[in-house]
């Protein structure tokens, strides 16, 4: 999923199951914004950090991820 492959892709979690990534997730984000997080994580997967060639170009979280793919020369 999304959630999975961005929180994987920036270094917040290692794990692959649901449950797990969750426990991973939430003591790093307050818990009001636990849903509001989690949509936008869905959002950038979708439009940003795609599965087969994420836009690392385009991305506003670049200069911190540690999957961000260097530009080609």
């Amino acid at each position: 999923t999304h959630v999975t492959r961005v929180s994987g892709r920036l270094g917040l979690t290692a794990n692959t199951d649901a449950e797990k990534i969750e426990q991973d997730l939430m003591p790093l984000i307050p818990k009001k914004e636990w849903t509001n997080f989690s949509h936008r994580l869905i959002a950038h997967g979708r439009t940003i950090c795609v599965a087969r060639k994420p836009k690392c170009a385009q991305c506003a979280l670049n200069d911190l991820c540690p999957s961000a793919e260097e530009p080609p020369e």
